[in-house]
């Protein structure tokens, strides 16, 4: 099966590191958790494999000792698939979190679930045009506006909080069971979620009702939820445009690779550019949610008996 592995266009994460000690003899393969293995022998002839590996190569004859640091290196989860040649440091670091939590699936179907998703991108303005850039930079794709009935994922981006519409948008996909990521900006914080699954996770309407159900003046927080986005909210930065492509891009990955370690549904992640702090906030189901549960309608009486 080794053999097999050699011969398949894997290459070996840009995220490990190896050295040879000083007895030239030894060498320590580095992982990117700050865990290491030490061969004891064999050291000049490893590294010549890692070598082959790290560039998409494989040996041209593969002995015992290959086969079983390739097995060492296949259970850590450490080699990307389909990518030849110069890597992306980023994408390798995130490959390698994927690939922990899809080990069943190794390497290629991390890389087969991040290319076959199709993103539907829905949002106008600098928030919406940087969630574009993003899908493209990490090799996502996303299909045209008209064209909802065959995306797999709906993005919703807007550069202020648009509760109106962003619920309106939200109960249309919900009702076809497609999922849902919502971003925004709010001060100087880039909001990113709920990611929705429907039926199964918080929406956003789930979001607006606990939030309208804490506010003390519900009359302003009604008024604000249907105030249309002004031009002077649509103002971008374009000093923090990599930083928040780069959160974004992440969580897109998350997403089409359903890696809920790194975005989970049922959360709210406020990311300061100000001050680079990341925030976690848990959102619950709102019961009998009018969008995502499962008796949106009005619940049929039933007739019991009294004993």
């Amino acid at each position: 099966m080794n053999e097999q592995i050699l011969s398949l266009p894997y290459r070996l994460n840009s995220c490990v590191s190896w050295c040879q000690l000083s007895d030239r003899d030894r060498l320590q393969i580095r992982f990117p958790d700050g865990d290491h293995i030490t061969l004891e022998k064999g050291g000049l002839n490893v590294a010549r494999l890692l070598d082959l590996l790290a560039s998409g190569s494989a040996p041209a004859e593969v002995t015992a000792a290959d086969e079983e640091v390739v097995s060492l290196l296949m259970q850590r989860g450490m080699f990307v698939s389909g990518r030849q040649g110069p890597s992306d440091w980023f994408e390798d670091i995130v490959e390698y979190v994927v690939s922990l939590s899809n080990r069943a699936r190794g390497p290629a179907g991390v890389m087969m679930a991040m290319r076959s998703t199709l993103f539907l991108i829905e949002g106008e303005g600098w928030l919406a045009a940087i969630v574009r850039d993003a899908c493209n930079l990490a090799g996502l794709r996303h299909v045209a506006p008209d064209d909802d009935e065959k995306c797999d994922v709906v993005v919703v981006a807007s550069d202020r909080v648009e509760i109106e519409r962003f619920s309106e948008l939200n109960a249309k996909y919900c009702s076809k069971g497609v999922r849902i990521v919502f971003f925004w900006r709010e001060v100087t914080q880039i909001v990113s979620g709920p990611f929705v699954l429907p039926g199964e996770s918080a929406c956003f309407e789930c979001y607006r009702t606990r939030v309208r159900g804490n506010s003390l003046f519900t009359d302003e927080f009604d008024a604000f939820a249907s105030q249309p986005l002004g031009d002077n909210e649509r103002l971008g930065s374009a000093l923090i445009e990599g930083v928040v492509r780069g959160f974004i891009a992440r969580q897109l990955i998350a997403v089409a690779t359903n890696s809920f370690e790194l975005m989970e549904p049922n959360a709210l992640y406020s990311y300061d550019v100000l001050t680079l702090a990341l925030d976690r906030q848990a959102l619950l189901r709102t019961p009998r949610c009018k969008a995502c549960g499962s008796h949106a309608a009005k619940p049929v009486p039933a007739v019991r008996a009294i004993a």
